[in-house]
């Protein structure tokens, strides 16, 4: 019989004994493989480019500290499968067998167990990928699509890594069955006597020990970011190294010199337990060191997760030193003042008894109709971090004259940012600086001439249409359809310019489709002196999906201005607003406008750029895409459990920061609005945004959730279910 069926036979005979070995060894490959997976998955891209590198560089930690411990779980198990099977494989010697072919048969019957576990253990890993994928997200607090994905290079890295491991141990009990004899081998189960060790080698072990642990935990504590992982992957290593040499040095000598003091040993039943102590250690350190790493990798894990949580707490709610102003029209407001806030400094007030007359709506319980963003999510930890470094760094370039443009290196730092996000390919020199769209606003009516006409979306942004009217350019208002501005109209309107927002159209959400949107540049190829001004003020916060390609991107002619915001993205209160010109207007931004001074300072600029550049602003934009869209689906979720889900229907398109509902009532949008106001429900409705009345589309709200608190959300939404009931 060959050794290949013989050891075939053994393991079939033998299967139910090794079930344990093989599913603990199947249990570390599926671990090693999920993370594997986890960091070829496309959550990873979701995060942003920095924060995924991040969470690579810890996960592949993290594969390094398993295949540590699969090195030494691997270690132990093919020992005790080596002993308790040496019995069993030394019987073959009196069927003349030579201890190289016990051994070959050996490695043969290990090598079936190998492969059954590293099958069972991919199988299962691809099976529950998914289940631990969502494990580990719901634990982090990450919000991402999940979806079942399986990676080639995660089956082949994590097989690999087993394979190379579990074949050191093969071979090494092949040798170790070559050179026993068949005494050792009958007797293998047996051999329980305690055999004096060198003490100079325990002394070694244990001076060694000590000396790697203590380096260890050094490397664990030293300061440093994300960029000094290397220190923590070291440190896990050391400690695991020398906790092993602990067990098997410096804790062994302790005892034995206990075992040699005569005067310790001989007193009542001392010998007993000493002598079995010191078997147990010599006999079974390996899994108390192994059990021991493990413990220690758990509890730092652990303290690792809290203290990130902390930080991340302390960031999300910055505390700092501020100074306010209280203004009240109330006598003795400040004694009241410091009654109340004990734990504020009060001096002596500035102002006091001013009579002002409050608006309405400033004391509304909840604001859904401005179109405005969170300013909890703004990320004053980093922004104040980089404002010191440019302060210490770019002290002489601040107080150098910007150009008109702006500076150089924002402007540089946008196209790399229009180009990993939009797909856009522009030139730094394309790209004008200014404080608010607003102000730009009146630089291309001055760049254009204010003899052309102007055309607008109806509905859209009053404000807009506000801009040109007090620039005293023509204006006129193109209806729009399902796909965005209609083409008919905007061919019978006469008009030179468009401003549009086909990304996001505010306030219907429509996204325009990519088949009008190169109708929209046939019209302006059409006439040399047409344009169109594409408004992608909040293309960041496409939701779902990837983002249709902007105008701009498409345009081979050099049609197409394009505009863009931060006030949208970071805050209202950083006013930095950006154009895109094509090189013809560029040329002739320099000729006409080129005196203008930038209107945003040098310190917002630079401080912008580092923000950009260090990969701050991609990630800033991921966490708040998440935030919106967990606040968008706990809103329309809450909405359709309440009784208001049976007079209404929620038009959204997954894109923005609000969507249409559409009222089942009879009310007039007037009367909605004011009994809404009266209940402190601040909204606004969608005919409100037409230009011409007959086209207004009664009875929907456009609702704008992004600066809507969760703990306010129930109670608007029963505010606004009395609104069109009582």
């Amino acid at each position: 019989m060959s050794l290949a069926k013989l050891s075939i036979m053994n393991f079939k005979a033998s299967f139910k004994n090794y079930v344990s070995l093989i599913i603990s060894l199947a249990f570390t490959v599926l671990i090693i493989f999920n993370f594997f997976n986890l960091m070829d998955s496309s959550i990873m891209e979701s995060l942003g480019k920095i924060n995924s590198q991040n969470i690579k560089i810890v996960i592949q930690c993290v594969i390094v500290v398993l295949s540590c411990f699969m090195f030494f779980f691997i270690w132990y198990a093919t020992n005790v499968f080596l002993t308790k099977r040496k019995k069993e494989i030394g019987v073959y010697v009196f069927m003349r067998l030579t201890n190289q072919r016990i051994g070959k048969l050996y490695m043969l019957e290990t090598m079936l167990i190998g492969l059954v576990a590293l099958v069972m253990g991919i199988g299962f890993g691809i099976l529950i990928s998914q289940l631990f994928t969502m494990t580990l997200v719901t634990i982090s607090d990450i919000e991402v699509n999940l979806s079942f994905e399986i990676s080639l290079s995660a089956i082949l890295w994590s097989s690999l890594i087993y394979f190379i491991v579990y074949m050191i141990f093969v071979f090494k009990g092949y040798i170790n069955l070559v050179r026993s004899s068949v005494l050792d081998m009958v007797s293998a189960n047996r051999q329980n006597e305690y055999v004096k060790q060198n003490k100079v080698i325990l002394f070694l072990k244990a001076i060694l020990g000590i000396i790697i642990l203590v380096l260890g935990y050094y490397y664990a504590i030293k300061e440093g970011g994300m960029e000094t992982m290397a220190n923590a992957l070291l440190a896990v290593i050391l400690v695991i190294i020398g906790v092993y040499l602990l067990f098997g040095g410096f804790i062994p000598l302790i005892y034995q010199t206990l075992a040699s003091n005569k005067r310790f040993l001989y007193k009542k039943q001392r010998t007993l337990w000493i002598n079995q102590i010191i078997f147990r250690m010599k006999k079974n350190y390996r899994t108390y060191a192994i059990v021991c790493v493990l413990m220690l990798c758990s509890v730092t894990a652990l303290a690792f997760g809290f203290s990130m949580k902390n930080r991340y707490e302390g960031i999300v709610h910055f505390e700092n030193t501020y100074t306010y102003q209280v203004l009240s029209d109330q006598a003795g407001y400040e004694n009241e003042f410091k009654e109340r806030n004990a734990d504020i400094s009060v001096k002596s007030p500035v102002y006091k008894n001013l009579h002002i007359k409050p608006n309405p709506s400033d004391n509304c319980f909840a604001d859904l109709a401005s179109n405005r963003i969170n300013a909890d999510n703004f990320p004053f930890y980093t922004w104040s971090k980089l404002m010191k470094e440019i302060m210490a760094d770019r002290r002489d370039a601040l107080l150098q004259p910007s150009p008109s443009e702006g500076i150089y290196e924002l402007r540089a730092a946008i196209c790399c940012h229009l180009k990993e996000f939009r797909g856009m390919n522009v030139h730094p020199e394309q790209i004008i600086i200014g404080a608010g769209t607003e102000y730009l606003y009146t630089l291309i009516i001055q760049l254009l001439g204010r003899d052309k006409t102007f055309a607008v979306e109806d509905p859209g942004y009053e404000k807009i249409r506000k801009i040109y009217n007090s620039n005293n350019v023509k204006c006129v208002s193109i209806p729009i359809d399902e796909e965005g501005v209609n083409i008919d109209a905007l061919k019978a309107g006469n008009a030179d310019i468009l401003h549009l927002s086909p990304s996001h159209h505010y306030p219907t959400g429509i996204v325009t489709p990519i088949g009008r949107r190169y109708e929209i540049l046939g019209w302006a190829l059409n006439c040399e002196s047409r344009y169109i001004i594409e408004d992608d003020y909040d293309s960041e916060f496409r939701l779902l999906g990837k983002p249709i390609p902007s105008l701009e991107s498409i345009d081979v002619s050099g049609k197409v201005i394009y505009m863009n915001t931060f006030t949208k993205t970071l805050s209202p209160t950083i006013r930095i607003s950006y154009m895109v010109l094509p090189v013809q207007l560029m040329q002739l931004f320099k000729e006409k406008l080129n005196f203008y001074a930038c209107t945003v300072s040098n310190f917002e600029q630079y401080t912008l750029a580092a923000f950009i550049n260090k990969g701050y602003f991609e990630k800033h934009i991921n966490r708040t895409r998440i935030l919106y869209r967990r606040q968008r689906d706990m809103f329309i979720d809450a909405i359709n459990k309440s009784p208001l889900s049976s007079i209404i229907t929620i038009h959204e398109e997954n894109a923005g920061l609000h969507f249409l509902l559409h009222a089942n009532t009879t009310l007039s949008d007037e009367k909605l609005i004011e009994r809404a106001m009266q209940r402190g429900l601040k909204i606004s409705c969608l005919s409100g945004y037409y230009a011409d009345k007959s086209l207004a589309i009664d009875h929907t709200l456009v609702i704008n959730y992004s600066a809507l608190s969760d703990d306010k959300i129930n109670e608007s939404i029963d505010k606004l279910y009395q609104c069109l009931t009582d």
